[in-house]
């Protein structure tokens, strides 16, 4: 007697991954370098929920002030840290950890001045900006990202 388990598993794994991962393309340039206006970016819905979010990752999301609108940004700020922007550095501090600052031209400090700013995120809440720190609308104006808004992580783009 043969064993189904293989095929099973097999068409159980295309299945997550058609139902999981998205192509889109970007618009506006508020990512450059890292995504141009027009590049395809391959969004990951799943495998974020079980692994988390990381500084640093690039997401999709609902912005939260306008449902309608889609934003792709990068994630600086995690839950409850306190996220500074002060002469064009961002710091950010843990909760009950050190200071870790983000001068810019890293990937973190992106590209751009971009004005001081403070803020302090919730438990479930995320600080995110577009690397071309001029030309972004992001959680200084629409303020933090929660779970319940996040699309995807982009996990490729071409």
């Amino acid at each position: 007697m043969r064993t189904l388990i293989g095929p099973v598993l097999f068409f159980c794994a295309i299945g997550l991954l058609v139902y999981s991962v998205r192509v889109a393309a970007v618009t506006g340039g508020s990512m450059e370098p890292a995504l141009r206006e027009g590049s395809r970016i391959v969004v990951d819905a799943l495998t974020w929920r079980v692994g988390g979010i990381g500084r640093g990752d690039v997401i999709v999301f609902r912005n939260p002030r306008d449902a309608k609108t889609v934003e792709v940004k990068r994630v600086v700020g995690l839950p409850g840290e306190r996220v500074l922007i002060e002469g064009g550095t961002i710091a950010v501090t843990p909760p009950g950890g050190r200071l870790q600052e983000f001068p810019q031209g890293t990937l973190i400090g992106g590209q751009g001045g971009i004005g001081d700013f403070t803020i302090q995120l919730g438990p479930e809440e995320y600080f995110v900006l577009g690397d071309n720190r001029k030309k972004s609308t992001d959680s200084r104006d629409f303020g933090a990202v929660r779970p319940v808004n996040i699309k995807g992580r982009v996990i490729y783009s071409f």
